[in-house]
């Protein structure tokens, strides 16, 4: 281990010591029992830059899934660049190597069926007062804020395989956050339960899911997924502001169409659909 590895313990142990809170730390064992995957490879870590780059490395790419998993990130990120907070021992910060020898162009509408396995994974973890929904593209929220994120990304080699990465990220633990660090309105499993929450079954929960969906979405695409979606769909019939480069598009959110893109009805009621953007309810 590391220094800042045994500070960051330290750091854990007096917390516990002082406010006898628990402290479980991730458990390959633990996680491994309970994955419907008998022969998924997991590289768990105490610390790494980010769990997307690990598997950007040649020497851990494989022919088979796999998954990294860390106790901490240090420069963990999200959609379009932005760092995402990874503080040590308190989240879920996971990285599934997914192979594939599929077109780019079979793979639209992939973030959202993302989503909804991490959707409902956390659903059936977790007693949460209320279901979790999915802001398009691909983002979780409770109580009207953000509870976990997914980066996805793809490299294409020449002999016809590509590599998916999809990195996920649960606050799980957290309580707090500076300003500096998380922007915007954010949630833990934590906040919600008020229950400190082991995040073995919930790794595990995550993975049998994401693996599921995207057997699934391989063999059928997006078109069984719609229906889940609506059912879940938080810009549903609310007042939205898209951003998309430079533009900002406000509208009602109207669902989503077979590609995954994202459908707005306009103020003189047209319809229109966008691939890209951020997007955010705009104030009453």
């Amino acid at each position: 281990m590391d220094s800042d590895y045994n500070e960051i313990n330290r750091a854990v142990n007096m917390k516990q010591l002082y406010q006898e809170e628990p402290c479980i730390l991730l458990d390959e064992k633990k996680i491994k029992s309970l994955l419907h995957c008998n022969n998924l490879s997991i590289a768990l870590l105490e610390k790494t830059e980010s769990t997307n780059d690990y598997f950007k490395d040649p020497a851990h790419k494989s022919k088979k899934p796999a998954v990294c998993i860390a106790e901490m990130q240090t420069q963990g990120r999200g959609r379009l660049g932005r760092p995402w907070h990874s503080p040590f021992g308190q989240n879920i910060y996971l990285s599934l190597h997914y192979p594939i020898q599929k077109d780019i162009s079979k793979l639209l509408g992939l973030s959202l069926v993302i989503a909804l396995a991490i959707s409902k994974a956390i659903d059936n973890s977790c007693a949460l007062p209320e279901l979790t929904l999915v802001k398009w593209p691909n983002d979780i929220i409770a109580q009207d804020k953000k509870l976990s994120g997914t980066l996805i990304e793809m490299e294409a080699e020449s002999h016809g395989v590509s590599h998916l990465i999809i990195g996920i990220a649960i606050n799980v633990n957290m309580e707090e956050a500076s300003k500096r660090h998380i922007t915007q309105p954010w949630v833990s499993l934590r906040q919600l339960t008020s229950s400190y929450h082991d995040r073995n079954p919930l790794c595990a929960e995550l993975l049998n899911q994401v693996l599921l969906y995207l057997e699934k979405f391989m063999a059928e695409g997006l078109a069984i997924f719609i229906k889940e979606w609506h059912s879940k769909d938080y810009l549903f019939h609310r007042q939205v502001s898209l951003k998309s480069n430079a533009a900002i598009i406000k509208g009602v959110g109207s669902g989503i169409n077979q590609h995954g893109q994202l459908i707005l009805t306009l103020p003189d009621g047209s319809e229109h659909a966008f691939s890209s953007g951020d997007t955010m309810l705009m104030k009453k």
